[in-house]
């Protein structure tokens, strides 16, 4: 089966903020990120080497190249219950394994890379035989982008990754580049790490100047997400769009958005991150309809964003470094507007207070 541009092998081939440590073990992981470790170019592709030395996961959909120099274009799983990894090990800028898992993150399959087959092999089984897997290799000569990873021994949160041009013909023309990596998350990374990198990457992003061409790149790919759209591809890609582009939606699509992510059971750091970014995004003259659809099903919106979201929160509200919460950006918006959105929604006589009741614990 072939595709565009590759060969398809198939059938072959925690509420904000638990600062308390994560501060402490991001600060740590951020100072080697910093100060990278020296990468060797050599590879050892024993597979008895990569199983003595601590791997790493990152998302599959990016691709890679293969301890031998092939090009992977992607991987994707045949069963829509199950995520693809790459591994990654310190000291190599190649894809080592590729491992199932359940949506829940149970392991379900994992190959490793075998040098004298040169082809992932798991218990035996090589993945040219995978009945859940599907790989796509490049089978074109001349030169395409690739991406190398890199970690650090030991590091458990985080990743770095670069996009190179690359020529399959010639793989010994290679040059590791020096500067520019870009860094991520690991596929398996707390939600503390997660947190931190978010809080270092899209809050600063968001301070930054977007130019209309940026903006318009956001809103393509914005307009793309739909209810089928994966919960974590929803957050990467608010976390990816600058506050510019998010500020550019209707409130319709805002508050659809809004109440995807918050009616999620459990909220943690990822998920108020975006909540409170979806509430700066929205126009004063709709905070009076958000004040509704928070009170709509009396106040069941409401009530699980009170419970779920922690006193102390991210800052990103104003330019300055002051903090906020769910409850100090209604006030904020309360105030912005000069109280025009809460216009009419209090009696003017005193006594009349006696007759309103905020019933937060009714079912």
């Amino acid at each position: 089966m072939t595709s565009t541009g590759g060969r398809r092998v198939r059938d072959q081939t925690r509420n904000l903020m638990d600062y308390t440590t994560g501060k402490e073990l991001a600060a740590f992981q951020w100072n080697v990120l910093a100060n990278p470790a020296v990468f060797t170019a050599a590879d050892n592709k024993s597979q008895g080497d990569l199983v003595r030395r601590k791997k790493a996961l990152v998302n599959a959909k990016n691709g890679g190249i293969t301890p031998d120099g092939k090009v992977i274009l992607s991987v994707k799983v045949t069963n829509s219950d199950h995520i693809a990894t790459l591994t990654i090990i310190p000291g190599s800028y190649y894809v080592h394994g590729i491992t199932l898992f359940s949506r829940e993150g149970t392991p379900t399959k994992s190959y490793s890379w075998d040098e004298e087959k040169k082809t992932y092999v798991s218990g035996g089984e090589l993945i040219e035989d995978a009945p859940d897997l599907e790989l796509t290799y490049n089978s074109r000569s001349h030169k395409v982008t690739a991406r190398l990873y890199r970690v650090a021994s030991g590091d458990e949160c985080f990743y770095q990754y670069h996009d190179v041009t690359y020529d399959p013909a010639n793989p010994s023309s290679l040059k590791i580049p020096e500067r520019d990596w870009k860094t991520d998350y690991l596929w398996s990374a707390s939600e503390s790490c997660k947190a931190e990198f978010i809080a270092r990457t899209t809050l600063a992003k968001d301070r930054r100047s977007y130019d209309e061409e940026q903006i318009k790149r956001d809103i393509l790919k914005l307009g793309q997400l739909s209810e089928k759209t994966s919960y974590e591809d929803l957050l990467r890609t608010l976390e990816s769009c600058h506050i510019r582009s998010l500020k550019r939606q209707s409130y319709e699509w805002l508050i659809r958005t809004f109440k995807r992510i918050a009616q999620k059971e459990t909220l943690k750091e990822r998920e108020e991150l975006a909540l409170l970014r979806l509430m700066q995004s929205m126009d004063g003259k709709d905070y009076s309809r958000f004040y509704r659809d928070l009170e709509a099903d009396q106040n069941a919106l409401l009530r699980h964003l009170v419970s779920e979201i922690d006193d102390v929160s991210l800052y990103f509200w104003t330019d300055k470094d002051n903090y906020t919460n769910f409850i100090g950006a209604l006030v904020w918006m309360f105030n912005a507007d000069g109280g025009r959105s809460i216009k009419g929604r209090f009696p003017q006589a005193p006594d009349d207070y006696a007759r309103i009741v905020l019933n937060f614990n009714s079912r």
